[in-house]
């Protein structure tokens, strides 16, 4: 009988070890990194945005693309789509105001400059094997009221494949 038992215990034990190399490798499976990874932050100055926030009229949002090619093959022909949210504007910095602060004559003048574009598109970039390429822009708040902006980007490369983040924050 005791010799059963034992057996019974050796059978439990070597099941229970076949269950976790099976949890240990579909875990190591679930950990390899994607090829391609997207990440796409918002900031009011040094303030990191998270969804939710609140973002008040006239506050200036820097975004920051992030798309890193963790593969060991180049990317090519991948594009980017940003999407200005309603109730803001793409802004962008006033060179000739620079400029004239640079040299000391400065008349005056707007150091952003509001476009009416409502999308960014970036087509046909390349991507070299484990690198990253950073792409930022400024937005500014202008609807006064409550309101939930929602700014996205999208990443479209290789055969069909897309990637999509979005940042939703409450303008106020």
């Amino acid at each position: 009988h005791v010799t059963e038992n034992s057996t019974e215990e050796t059978n439990d034990n070597k099941n229970n070890n076949e269950t976790n190399n099976r949890n240990t490798s579909n875990e190591n499976i679930n950990q390899q990194q994607e090829e391609v990874t997207l990440n796409y932050t918002a900031k009011v100055g040094t303030d990191t945005l998270q969804d939710g926030d609140i973002v008040k009229s006239g506050e200036i949002i820097e975004y920051e693309v992030q798309i890193t090619n963790n593969s060991d093959e180049d990317i090519t022909r991948a594009n980017v789509t940003i999407t200005i949210p309603e109730g803001t504007r793409l802004i962008e910095v006033n060179q000739e105001y620079d400029d004239d602060i640079a040299s000391n004559n400065n008349e005056g003048g707007n150091y952003w400059i509001e476009k009416e574009d409502r999308q960014i598109i970036q087509n046909d970039l390349s991507i070299d094997k484990k690198a990253t390429i950073r792409y930022k822009y400024n937005i500014r708040a202008i609807n006064t009221e409550n309101a939930n902006i929602e700014s996205k980007v999208t990443l479209e490369y290789g055969e069909s494949k897309t990637q999509t983040k979005t940042i939703s924050n409450t303008l106020q």
